[in-house]
């Protein structure tokens, strides 16, 4: 049901997808994650000549984790975290097995943290049958502008293609609410726009034709992109919680690894149906405390490609 849903959408993307008369990456697929969300990664090139092309892009991930807060026994911490990515592929020019071009990437970061805390330790002052909620919304914009770089061979059978991107230009815009009822009767917040140090990413694809209906492929990229900027967080003054502005300082990444089946069918446009299974991980480390943090999905994913 939720595939149909997408119907309207495929048939635009797959007639759009005829209009690119080459060989380079068109993909249009769902990968669904361990909440059995179907996220969009779509990825269409339109040609101007032979070797120069243009393209956009666009991919989505919600991710939901539900917990305790560290120290509390009788506490709640739940996340919701939605990420959109806009990618615009603005020119690339190929010679011969190699591209090279300049694109952006338009990101949108929302996530809420929010839950209880009851103080039985009575930490606050303020007894022990004290409970706390907690609701903390940030939103980030970031905008990336970087080169790309792609080199595709085959030999024999094996089709082996490589990408790096190199982004040396990055700016995050973040807008914060935060509440702590009823410790702090205000509503904290903070804004700031802030540029970041180089970002970059690799990957790796390799495709075997099995000379057979279903040929074999797998895929592994890495994303390495440091995130700094200014929050309201809660504090001490004079005996009384407030809010003070602090600075997030952490450097993600993110490993991808897909098996994927293609199988041998044409569709319209020269796409070929597949499907795959992976994983995704993600590692975040606070710069300042040393502290990391990761989070691991298992995806299934299915739609149509063309690759080569």
């Amino acid at each position: 049901m939720i595939i149909n849903s997408k119907k309207p959408l495929l048939a635009s993307i797959l007639l759009a997808s005829a209009l690119s008369a080459n060989d380079t990456l068109t993909q249009v697929s769902f990968e669904q994650d361990n909440d059995g969300n179907f996220n969009p990664n779509i990825f269409i090139p339109v040609y101007w000549t032979d070797n120069v092309y243009s393209g956009i892009g666009y991919t989505s991930n919600t991710t939901k984790d539900i917990g305790v807060v560290d120290g509390f026994i009788d506490s709640k911490n739940g996340m919701v975290a939605t990420s959109r990515d806009m990618r615009l592929n603005w020119l690339t020019y190929k010679f011969g097995n190699f591209s090279a071009g300049l694109q952006s990437n338009f990101l949108n970061i929302d996530k809420n943290e929010f839950g209880y805390i009851h103080d039985s330790a009575d930490l606050f002052g303020n007894g022990t049958n004290y409970y706390i909620a907690f609701d903390n919304d940030i939103e980030l914009d970031i905008v990336k502008t970087g080169f790309y770089i792609d080199y595709s061979t085959k030999i024999d059978n094996l089709l082996l293609r490589g990408s790096s991107t190199i982004t040396p230009s990055t700016k995050i815009d973040v807008k914060q609410s935060t509440l702590f009822k009823p410790l702090v009767n205000d509503i904290g917040s903070s804004s700031s726009s802030t540029s970041q140090d180089l970002s970059y990413g690799v990957k790796l694809e390799a495709y075997y034709d099995t000379n057979s209906f279903v040929k074999l492929g797998f895929e592994y990229s890495y994303d390495y992109m440091p995130i700094k900027y200014d929050i309201a967080q809660l504090a001490v003054e004079n005996n009384a919680y407030v809010f003070n502005t602090t600075t997030i300082d952490t450097d993600e990444t993110t490993t991808k690894y897909l098996a994927k089946l293609y199988f041998d069918k044409k569709m319209l446009g020269g796409l070929t149906p597949t499907i795959g299974f992976g994983s995704i991980e993600t590692e975040v480390k606070n710069n300042d405390s040393g502290k990391k943090s990761k989070s691991d999905e298992s995806i299934v994913s299915v739609g149509f490609e063309r690759r080569f």
